[in-house]
């Protein structure tokens, strides 16, 4: 058996995208290919009947959202024309060549069937022709750029066109400078679900507009919420088209992080909650470094006019149904990707688990029967040394803690090996039942892994996401390291005195943080860190939210209250360092700057702490999930050389 090695990132494969039709379902199977070192997808079919496999598509390497036509005769999808620009392309779904419906010379970003097939409505970004020499950019608002893109270019346009597949140059239906997304089409009606900005020149308000548009008169029907702050999109329109799915964070006030579904009524106008429990999160993601290439549909709708949803609860994503949200397809898994069947006797899932990367299952309502269909990993699982986690728990300060312990893999039992504490990013996400590949090699390398999700983590309610708020460095510190503590406890083979730490984003903020204020670590390794909050407020591409959010309990705020974001920065505790710690950082980072980086960095070395700083070209915020695949492999080989560099 062959231990995980940082490379299988290129060996491991994803399934996502599932679209259902009845006894078949097509799906995007998504890997990262080696030797160009390109993110890659293709269409498969998967037949129940027969149980085979067939490759649609164009080329089986960039062919991506695959979709049916209402009839079902027809299979849709997104890839690349010869020029590289991404057109909608069309294919029996009996067999045969794929040819282009669209020509857009910007590229499709996005698109949805009309109702009626014979027609498919999209969405392009138009961007000026660059100049022959650079020019200088003028902007005018303070949310000009974003950790994915950078500087917005200047000029956009975002447009939403109908093409006939008739034939005849596409109609265009709306364009507006002010970005927009479209979200669903409705199923009898030419009705266009869209959102965007509700207040473009408050850039302290994420608050969308969300509206219908009349594909035959233009007609805009604006969606009224009620909430002046709602950060909402739409996901689904009900079979009858009378009523729409939206999903999102309401946010009635600074500490409301909730994520919830509602419903809206299309004849009467009615906008409700629809899910009974407010407290659980709707689509919220596990974070994981191996998926790709995924829907985000949340929700949809049965054609009984009940709903599907997924929602993270206590490290797990299942699917749950109705307003109650009762279980449909629950336990120690992360369900990445779903697709209800035309005729509601069942869903097609694409999930994870902590020791499997990604399968495809039937779920049959009638029976409860669950049958996996195809599983991408299958040889690689069978060869390779696999850390199946051990899941806890423990009470502290009136919370309930979750964690898990990933035990080295290959060593003898009982043997004494080191110990690596990996904080998530966020602080507003969660570690759980998912496959994740950084763990998984770093429990190769021989170490035991302790994860765990701290006051601050997504899925166990609004009360714990944000007693985070205005307490950083204090009850979420101690919960951390309160979950290690536990461990030890339960694991003595650990040799508490090689102890080690790392996280990435607010990971490396509190690896940051613990290096000022315990020595109990041998080395640390912090990525795309925060150190000092005062600077990050206006360099990052959210701080001059982000940080008056989390550290006042403010929608609004500056950087006058010194005395508070110093307090919360550790560069503020920089001379009670004395623990060697090995820098990351991405150079394309807008969420957390490279300045942080090097601000810790400088200051470390001043002090006459060991330190290196370790710099990433052409990497931004993301680097650890969607980065150049080598220099993914190249952070996790340093982080684990650095700790073995201080055994």
């Amino acid at each position: 058996m062959q231990k995980v090695a940082a490379e299988d990132i290129y060996a491991i494969k994803t399934l996502s995208r599932p679209v259902a039709a009845a006894q078949q379902v097509f799906f995007n199977e998504n890997w990262i290919d080696e030797a160009s070192g390109e993110y890659r997808s293709r269409i498969v079919r998967f037949n129940r009947q027969t149980q085979q496999t067939t490759q649609f598509g164009t080329q089986g390497t960039h062919d991506s959202q695959p979709a049916l036509a209402p009839n079902q005769q027809t299979l849709a999808f997104v890839a690349p024309d010869a020029a590289g620009i991404k057109q909608v392309y069309l294919q029996p779904t009996a067999g045969g060549a794929a040819t282009a419906a669209t020509a857009s010379a910007a590229g499709v970003q996005r698109f949805f069937w009309a109702g009626d097939g014979l027609s498919i409505f999209y969405q392009e970004a138009r961007v000026p022709a660059a100049p022959k020499l650079p020019q200088p950019q003028r902007y005018t608002r303070v949310d000009y750029r974003s950790n994915a893109e950078g500087a917005f270019p200047l000029g956009e346009e975002t447009v939403v066109l109908r093409q006939a597949l008739a034939g005849g140059a596409p109609i265009e239906l709306l364009k507006q400078n002010e970005r927009f997304t479209l979200d669903a089409v409705a199923p009898h009606a030419p009705l266009l679900a869209l959102h965007t900005l509700a207040h473009p020149d408050d850039p302290t308000n994420y608050a969308k507009t969300n509206f219908l548009l009349n594909a035959n008169t233009g007609e805009r029907t604006e969606i009224t919420t009620g909430l002046s702050r709602g950060d909402l999109h739409a996901l689904s329109f009900s079979p009858d088209g009378r009523r729409l799915l939206l999903v999102g964070q309401p946010t009635t006030a600074p500490d409301d992080m909730r994520v919830n579904l509602f419903s809206y009524d299309l004849s009467s106008g009615q906008f409700q909650l629809a899910q009974d429990d407010a407290d659980i999160a709707i689509g919220s993601p596990l974070s994981s470094d191996v998926q790709q290439n995924v829907s985000g549909q949340d929700a949809a709708f049965l054609p009984d006019g009940d709903y599907v949803t997924s929602a993270l609860v206590a490290g797990t994503i299942g699917l749950y149904k109705g307003a109650a949200l009762t279980p449909l397809f629950s336990g120690k898994y992360h369900v990445t990707d779903f697709a209800i069947t035309g005729d509601g006797s069942g869903v097609y899932v694409t999930l994870s688990t902590t020791t499997q990367a990604s399968r495809l299952f039937y779920l049959d309502f009638a029976s409860g029967q669950q049958t996996e269909l195809y599983n991408p990993n299958a040889e690689y699982e069978a060869t390779h040394l696999i850390s199946e986690p051990k899941a806890f728990s423990f009470e502290r300060d009136g919370f309930t803690i979750h964690g898990w312990y990933y035990a080295p893999t290959g060593i003898p039992a009982g043997q004494k090996h080191p110990a690596l504490l990996n904080i998530h990013g966020g602080p507003y996400a969660s570690y759980g039942e998912t496959f994740h590949h950084e763990l998984q090699y770093q429990a190769a390398q021989g170490y035991g892994v302790v994860i765990s999700n701290p006051r601050g983590s997504t899925g166990y309610g609004n009360a714990f996401e944000t007693a985070v708020i205005g307490d950083y460095g204090k009850g979420d510190y101690e919960d951390i390291l309160g979950a290690l503590d536990y461990v030890l406890a339960q694991e003595p083979q650990i040799d508490q005195q090689r102890l080690y730490c790392t996280g990435g984003s607010y990971g490396g903020f509190m690896s940051n943080w613990i290096a000022g204020h315990t020595q109990r670590f041998t080395a640390i390794a912090t990525c795309r860190s925060i150190c000092n909050w005062t600077s990050i407020f206006g360099a990052s591409d959210i701080g001059f939210t982000f940080v008056p959010l989390q550290l006042q309990n403010q929608f609004r705020g500056d950087v006058a209250d010194q005395e508070t974001l110093w307090r919360f920065s550790p560069l503020a505790y920089v001379d009670k360092v004395q623990t060697p710690i090995l820098i990351l950082h991405g150079e394309n980072d807008y969420r957390t700057p490279i300045d942080q980086a090097e601000q810790w960095f400088t200051s470390l070395k001043l002090h006459g702490v060991e330190t290196e700083f370790l710099r990433f070209p052409l990497s931004n915020h993301s680097l650890s999930r969607i980065g150049l695949p080598h220099l993914r492999i190249a952070r996790l080989t340093a982080v684990t050389d650095w700790f073995d560099q201080h055994q």
